[in-house]
C-alpha cells in the first residue's frame, strides 16, 4: 500500500519540520506526528519523516490509536521490535506517544529523538506540559494542512488496526495495561538512577532476578511468563543498558553498585 507522493502527508513534512524546530533545539526531539484515527477505521497522519511513515505500510505495523489507552506510552513497551528497528536505521529512537480519545475519533501525538539518546526520557518526563502546549501549537497553526488530510484519509490494511484489547500480543498486554504513564514511571522505578531507570517496570524484574544470577527459565518460574517473553526483555534490557551479555549486565550493575559480586 503506498500513497502518491501528492499526498500531503509528504507534501506537508517540511512545514512540519519547521514547526519542531525550537523542541529539537530545546530538547534535542528529532521526530514528529499528529495521527488520527476514526472509528470507521479511516485515518490520516502528518509527519515529518516519510521514510518511516512508509515502512508502516510496508511492514503493516499496527496502528496504536485503535488500541491503546489514552496517556502516554513509550514506544518501547508497545511497538514490534521490527519497527523500533526500522526506526533505528532511520536514526529515530527513545519515541513516547501520547494518546487522547475523545467521542468522534483518537489522536496519537508522538515524539522521538536519536536511538542512543536516553536522556531524552528525562526531557519528556520533565516537560509533560510543555510537550501538550506543542500538540495544541501544532493543532492551531497546522489546520490548513490537518483539514487537507481530514480530506485525504487512508484506509489501512486490517491487520494494521488491532481495536480489541484481548486479541493483543500478551508481551504487549503485560506492559501496557497500566501503561498511561509508563515512560514516566521508567524514570522512577526502583529510585535507580540512569540509565537503570530506563527499565519498564517488567523489565526491570527480570533484571533484578538476573544480577541474582538466575537463569532465564528461573526468571519466568519466578514472574509466571514464558521463556521466550523473559528473552524478549532481556533483550530490551542489553539494548537499554548498552551491554552485549550478562556478564557486562551484572558488571554494569556492580559498577552502579546494586551487586557486590561478580558471576562467573
Amino acid at each position: 500500500m503506498l500513497l502518491p507522493k501528492e499526498h500531503i502527508s509528504y507534501q506537508a513534512q517540511n512545514k512540519i519540520r519547521e514547526m519542531l524546530s525550537p523542541l529539537e533545539k530545546l530538547g534535542s526531539i528529532h521526530y514528529f506526528s499528529y495521527g488520527v484515527n476514526y472509528p470507521d477505521g479511516s485515518c490520516f497522519t502528518l509527519h515529518t519523516n516519510s521514510d518511516f511513515y512508509e515502512s508502516w505500510f510496508e511492514y503493516q505495523f499496527p496502528l496504536c490509536g485503535f488500541e491503546l489507552p489514552k496517556g502516554w506510552h513509550s514506544w518501547s513497551t508497545h511497538l514490534p521490535n521490527k519497527q523500533i528497528e526500522v526506526a533505528n536505521e532511520l536514526d529515530l529512537g527513545c519515541g513516547v506517544d501520547f494518546v487522547n480519545h475523545k467521542q468522534e475519533k483518537t489522536e496519537i501525538f508522538s515524539f522521538a529523538s536519536k536511538p542512543e539518546n536516553f536522556r531524552v526520557y528525562d526531557f519528556y518526563l520533565n516537560n509533560k506540559h510543555l510537550l501538550k502546549k506543542f500538540a495544541h501549537y501544532f493543532i492551531e497553526n497546522a489546520a490548513d494542512l490537518i483539514h487537507i488530510a481530514d480530506h485525504q484519509r487512508v484506509i489501512p490494511l486490517p491487520s494494521m488496526i488491532r481495536g480489541n484489547m484481548h486479541h493483543r500480543d500478551p508481551l504487549l498486554s503485560q506492559e501496557t495495561h497500566t501503561a498511561s504513564n509508563d515512560i514516566f514511571r521508567h524514570n522512577l522505578l526502583n529510585n535507580l538512577n540512569y540509565p537503570f531507570n530506563l527499565l519498564s517496570e517488567r523489565e526491570s524484574e527480570c533484571f533484578n532476578l538476573m544480577i541474582k544470577n538466575y537463569s532465564i527459565a528461573d526468571i519466568g518460574e519466578e514472574l509466571k511468563i514464558a521463556v521466550p517473553t523473559v528473552a524478549v526483555y532481556i533483550a530490551r534490557i542489553k539494548q537499554k543498558l548498552k551491554c552485549k551479555n550478562k556478564k557486562e549486565l551484572i558488571e554494569k550493575a556492580h559498577e552502579a553498585g546494586l551487586v557486590e559480586y561478580y558471576f562467573t
